[in-house]
């Protein structure tokens, strides 16, 4: 089997763009290639149950600051690795599900006035209105949660409370169903559990 490129601080950053750009072609693309048309997820009695808050979608997209931080603040290699390909690993799985099986909850939040409409507008444009189950959302938030945490400190707390914070946001934001949420925590602890079976990795 052919050895794996290991992740360290001296390539992190390159790693973390080809891993941005497949991310991209990954998630759009199934979108896009879509074995059959997206089944609607409707909001259960629980889903019902977590009030809708546009102005969470701040924290929705403070992923995007959590994600990079992570592999910026990490200083080993055998973690960054193992975070990275656990990442990959769930954008593929999560994607050609979404490719075979994909499902939608429309897009249905609306904030009244200021920034938050603003960013609403402009995040509609850019999202795709589909690939719901399994969030990779969620996934990568774990992920990268994992990842911080294991700094110790103050970390351990932080880091699994703000990946929360991004999982609660996913259902506030009614971007997400619990379904969808309970599926992204299964993606990630599956690929974090594979990504841990020690990968032949070539320095």
């Amino acid at each position: 089997m052919m050895p794996l490129p290991a992740i360290t601080p001296g390539n992190r950053l390159a790693a973390l763009g080809l891993g941005y750009l497949l991310f991209c072609l990954c998630y759009l693309g199934s979108h896009a290639l879509a074995y059959t048309r997206a089944r609607y997820l409707p909001l259960t009695a629980l889903d019902a149950l977590i009030p809708a808050w546009p102005a969470s979608l701040w924290l929705y997209l403070s992923q995007f600051v959590l994600l990079p931080l992570a592999f910026m603040m990490e200083r080993d290699s055998l973690r960054l690795s193992r975070a990275y390909y656990a990442m990959l690993g769930a954008t593929v799985i999560s994607c050609a599900i979404f490719l075979a099986w994909p499902t939608t909850v429309g897009q249905e939040m609306r904030a009244i006035g200021g920034w938050t409409q603003q960013a609403w507008h402009w995040f509609y444009q850019l999202d795709v209105a589909g690939n719901c189950f399994p969030s990779l959302h969620v996934s990568l938030a774990s992920l990268a949660a994992w990842l911080m945490a294991g700094r110790g400190g103050i970390w351990r707390l932080l880091a699994p409370g703000w990946a929360a914070l991004i999982v609660l946001s996913v259902l506030t934001t009614r971007q997400h169903r619990l379904v969808d949420v309970l599926g992204g925590l299964c993606v990630a602890a599956l690929c974090l559990r594979l990504a841990g079976t020690k990968p032949r990795l070539a320095c």
